[in-house]
C-alpha cells in the first residue's frame, strides 16, 4: 500500500517551480544579452561599410546628391544611429529643396 504525504509533495512542487522560474529568468537574460550582442555587431558592420564612403572625391558625392560635409557629419554620429540612413534623409531633404 502506498501512502502520499501531501505536505511533502507541495514542498517539492514549490522547489520545482522556483527552479523553473530561476532558469526562465536566466534564459531570458541570456537571450537579451545575445540579441544586444548581435545588434551591436550589425551596427559595427553597418558603420564599417559607411566609412568606405569617407574621403572620396567631390564628384562622387555630387553624383549621389550629397556634400562632403554631410558625409563627415554622418561619420561622427554615435554607432547606434545608422549613418547611411541619416545621410539618405539629408539627401532627400536637399532634393526637395531644389
Amino acid at each position: 500500500m502506498t501512502c502520499i504525504d501531501n505536505n511533502n509533495f507541495e514542498v517539492r512542487s514549490d522547489r520545482t517551480n522556483s527552479l523553473q522560474r530561476g532558469w526562465k529568468i536566466i534564459s531570458d537574460r541570456a537571450t537579451a544579452l545575445l540579441a544586444a550582442y548581435a545588434l551591436r555587431a550589425q551596427q559595427k558592420r553597418d558603420r564599417a561599410a559607411f566609412m568606405s564612403l569617407v574621403g572620396k572625391e567631390n564628384w562622387l558625392y555630387e553624383d549621389m546628391g550629397i556634400h562632403e560635409g554631410d558625409v563627415d557629419w554622418a561619420s561622427r554620429l554615435p554607432i547606434q544611429i545608422n549613418a547611411a540612413q541619416e545621410l539618405e534623409k539629408i539627401r532627400l531633404q536637399s532634393r526637395k529643396n531644389l
